[in-house]
């Protein structure tokens, strides 16, 4: 660290630090007033820190208490300085102002015993309202004191008697957590004595000393530290709503959780066992609990240091904190030992470099630094802060030998705000050795459920690790840990208990249990698309005729017929027609080049090849004399003025293979993949045993035939008595298409992949005519693989 004198300056004015920096443009930018998030509520004051005390016995006269504070001020000059940017200089300059009037003023109301009401909303508004401040004008410290109107023992207005309330708010550009007991300890000392002795330094002194210190060795360090990773990346959290913007309103919710005693033993017997300080315990605990909610193997979690390097700077009230960027990367394979070893010397590397301020950590890896706007706090890789503190002594006050007592009433629960996204708070008491822990998030990001959730989770992965001292858990492999609650495990063995018993004597095949619906379901339109539609007699009828044809051209049991035709109501005929004859179906998908389809029939010595209008000309020039190519078109056309009195006879035999599908040959040669009846069987059993699929859906088929997912759309929803809606050949391209469909014939279950289920997402997102009409009609919605944001929208 530099080793530059700390002496007084003896300035009035000069350049804000960079702490002072960071809040002024924090709260004209990051919290900006004008911008609204998706509730209309009042923004937060994010940067008051109002401390209030109550009389709990004695008198203390007003006059006194202006006195005691006014020789605060005189010593602190902090408290009294105006913070505004200066278009001349180009930074943020900060002015010490005489201790008069107009910088401080004590504010008397009364109000009236038992009207918890009005009480609440004062001091909500000491929470609530900027306008208490202004920086500007130096107006970063009042007192705000309350009497009670019907308090029988203050017949004196000039008195605080038992039960009135003293507070005092601070503005953060002026303050921090560390400042409240030095604050604390000057005021007992100005009050009994009437006098505080003269600091060596004042807070610009330590301003204009940090603005001259040789930092290159701390942006060395943190360069390294810091270097590759992805500064734009957004933490892959449970997210209720989604912004476009960094901006915030600071309006927060802070749950807190329930720590039970044991637990708490645990932990702290833990720490002095392994020779850690708490901070580096739960900080490592934080990095794991992070990954698992994230499933981000390199986190970067924001640190309060109370920065405060030197024995000078102790003594001084100011805000002196930085925001420190703690980087790990972690490895699935590593215990918790191996992290908390990592997270420890992690520790006491940035402990040799705290003092380098966040603004220029930032700039390291900025690559644009032009503009006012630039030299903001704006925060764009820290998303979630982990703080640790031990609780300073200030919840009493005892004046003139305890003639005087004020304790501290809490009422930070009342109205929270929130400077991150996500917010982890510890609260050490060392004289109780009791540890507190609250979460406090981000109200445009959050609902109040959504952070009681992650609470659980917290809380059930800190019991795995520190349930007891002499178990394993501190040397089980971080993917060994789990977040996943007890009622979820529950779920998840229901849905992965998938065996599923039957009679082998009764299954029936899936084209016996389409014919099936059909005789109950003959009205019941079975397939759509866009203006065509079949019911599911007449469904079977087209079955019948193409089945009678292919029996016609001598297709026997078990032999193989292709299939090339587009997403049609062509193609569910020829599937069941196929199956009907007890044949083997293996689609053929038309966008394949017309080698690959070729090399695909001769694998399979099939001799025939069902195609329709729009696939027909596929093999025109087809030189194999035995393939027989047969238009499902026009056998259709022609039953319907010539028809068939033939019936056929349903016959099937499990173990039979109902059909074939090729791999896609990405790795080498295309290999064929056989699937018997009775599997088929056992598998639509399972989706409809999930309620996959029933008879009441609307089923819409996506697809392609290259995939074995159409085999579900059209033989699982055919064959239970469901809804079939095909899209055209090239409507998943259209988005408006594709969202009209599910729209107008209702929709109830939809299967996508990932990948297209995200860009599906963004354009609803996107196009406000679907803010407001959803797809409330889906109700199943399937997406296999990859993770995919669709459900966030949906």
């Amino acid at each position: 660290m530099d080793t530059l004198v700390l002496c007084f300056f003896f300035s009035l004015k000069g350049q804000a630090s960079f702490a002072q920096e960071r809040f002024w443009f924090d709260e004209q930018i990051r919290f900006n007033d004008n911008v609204v998030s998706h509730e209309v509520d009042q923004r937060a004051a994010v940067y008051n820190l109002p401390t209030i005390y109550k009389i709990e016995h004695g008198s203390m006269p007003i006059q006194k208490l202006i006195q005691t504070l006014k020789l605060i001020l005189d010593k602190h000059s902090i408290l009294r300085t105006s913070l505004n940017y200066s278009e001349e200089s180009n930074y943020i300059k900060q002015t010490i102002h005489s201790n008069s009037a107009d910088t401080f003023t004590l504010k008397i109301s009364h109000v009236v015993k038992n009207d918890d009401k009005q009480l609440q909303q004062i001091l909500l508004d000491e929470y609530r309202l900027r306008d208490y401040f202004n920086v500007n004008q130096g107006k970063v410290f009042r007192c705000h004191v309350l009497q009670y109107n019907n308090n029988n023992n203050n017949d004196n207005n000039d008195m605080l008697m038992t039960d009135d309330l003293i507070i005092f708010n601070f503005h953060h550009c002026v303050f921090d957590g560390y400042s409240a007991e030095i604050f604390v300890n000057d005021f007992k000392d100005a009050y009994e004595n009437n006098h505080l002795e003269n600091l060596s330094i004042q807070y610009i002194d330590y301003s204009q000393y940090e603005r001259q210190m040789n930092m290159t060795e701390a942006q060395t360090y943190w360069f390294q530290l810091l270097n590759g990773y992805n500064r734009q990346k957004i933490l892959q959290l449970s997210y209720d709503y989604k912004l476009q913007t960094d901006i915030r309103s600071g309006r927060g919710i802070t749950i807190n959780v329930d720590l039970d005693t044991q637990l708490i033993q645990n932990i702290i017997d833990y720490s002095l066992k392994q020779n850690v300080s708490l901070f580096q315990l739960l900080l490592a605990y934080y990095f794991i609990y992070l990954n698992k909610l994230t499933q981000d193997d390199d986190l970067c979690i924001g640190c309060i240091n109370a920065n405060r390097y030197r024995p000078e700077l102790q003594s001084l009230i100011g805000i002196f904190l930085n925001v420190l960027p703690y980087r790990l990367q972690l490895n699935p394979r590593e215990t918790f030992e191996q992290i908390l070893k990592r997270v420890i010397d992690l520790c006491h590397d940035v402990f040799n470099y705290f003092y380098l301020p966040y603004q220029l950590i930032e700039k390291l890896h900025r690559e644009d630094d032009n503009g006012i706007e630039n030299k903001s706090s704006s925060i764009p890789y820290i998303q979630t802060s982990f703080q640790f503190h031990t609780l300073p002594n200030i919840d009493d006050i005892y004046l003139e030998n305890r003639s005087i007592y004020l304790s501290k009433i809490n009422f930070d629960d009342q109205s929270p705000i929130s400077r991150f996204d996500l917010t982890i708070i510890m609260l050490y008491d060392a004289f109780k050795k009791s540890l507190k822990c609250s979460f406090q998030c981000s109200k445009d990001l959050f609902n109040q459920e959504t952070i009681i959730e992650m609470t659980e989770r917290f809380q059930y992965l800190l019991k795995q690790i520190f349930s007891s001292t002499t178990e394993m858990s501190q040397h089980q492999a971080l993917y060994e840990l789990s977040i996943v609650l007890p009622h979820e495990r529950e779920i998840i063995h229901d849905l992965n208990h998938t065996q599923i018993y039957y009679n082998s004597n009764e299954l029936k095949s899936i084209h016996y249990s389409f014919f099936e619906c059909a005789q109950e379901y003959h009205q019941k339109v079975g397939v759509i698309l866009d203006e065509q539609s079949l019911t599911y007699s007449e469904l079977l009828y087209c079955v019948q005729s193409v089945a009678l044809e292919l029996l016609k051209d001598g297709i026997k049991a078990q032999d193989i017929v292709c299939q090339c035709v587009e997403r049609s109501i062509e193609m569910p005929i020829g599937i069941l027609a196929i199956l009907i004859c007890r044949a083997i179906y293996c689609p053929l998908s038309p966008d394949d080049p017309q080698q690959r389809l070729l090399s695909l029939i001769e694998d399979t010595q099939a001799k025939c090849i069902l195609v329709h209008e729009l696939t027909k000309e596929t093999f025109e020039n087809n030189t194999n004399a035995k393939l027989q190519i047969i238009n499902i078109t026009s056998i259709l056309s022609n039953s319907i003025n010539h028809r068939n009195e033939n019936e056929l006879i349903f016959q099937y035999y499990l173990d039979d293979i109902a059909y074939i599908l090729f791999t896609s040959g990405s790795t080498g040669q295309p290999k064929g993949v056989i699937i018997s009846h009775k599997n088929l069987r056992y598998h639509l059993n399972g989706f409809y045993q999930l309620n996959f699929v029933n008879k009441y859906d609307i089923v819409a088929q996506v697809s392609q035939c290259s995939f074995d997912v159409h085999i579900e759309e059209f033989l699982g929803t055919l064959s239970c008595g469901a809804q079939l809606v095909c899209i055209h050949p090239k409507g998943l391209l259209e988005f408006d298409y594709i969202s009209n469909l599910i729209q107008q014939h209702h929709i109830t279950r939809i299967g996508i992949v990932p990948k297209y289920a995200n860009v599906l997402s963004q354009y609803w997102y996107n196009n406000e005519k679907y803010h407001t009409n959803k797809f409330e009609s889906v109700r199943c919605v399937l997406i296999g693989g990859m993770c995919s944001n669709f459900i966030s929208y949906y």
